[in-house]
């Protein structure tokens, strides 16, 4: 039997993101204070992640535990997909990209931080044991 990760901790956490990055946006925070916007890529990301990770190894697609590896490919793999997609949908959004040669910059910025909330995803799922059978 797979040992299970608490969706409904998922969900909590992931509502509580949103709520989050709806008062952020509402209130201008991202604008006021821009370092904001590294822990909300982090965490939005490692949540994206330990979904999809969730997802996965509670689906019976997997008849088996799997590796270190599986997991990392999985999270970065959800992790990235989902900051690439929001940097090329972000305009549509009306979020407004910095002036100038900063546009480049915060791109970047913002997906090593979605790549640092994926592999925070892959290192606690593999450290708590949720990729192997127990």
């Amino acid at each position: 039997m797979k040992r299970l990760f608490f969706p409904s901790l998922l969900l909590f956490v992931s509502l509580a993101l949103f709520v989050l990055n709806l008062f952020f946006e509402r209130y201008h925070a991202y604008f006021l204070f821009p370092w904001l916007d590294i822990p909300m890529h982090i965490a939005s990301s490692g949540m994206v992640a330990l979904v999809v990770l969730t997802a996965v190894f509670h689906s019976r697609l997997l008849a088996k535990a799997s590796s270190s590896r599986f997991v990392f490919v999985v999270a970065l793999g959800s992790a990235l997909t989902v900051g690439v997609l929001w940097e090329i949908l972000a305009p549509v959004f009306g979020h407004i990209a910095p002036a100038g040669g900063g546009v480049a910059v915060d791109t970047a910025s913002d997906l090593v931080n979605d790549f640092l909330g994926g592999v925070g995803a892959a290192l606690l799922f593999i450290g708590r044991g949720y990729n192997k059978h127990i």
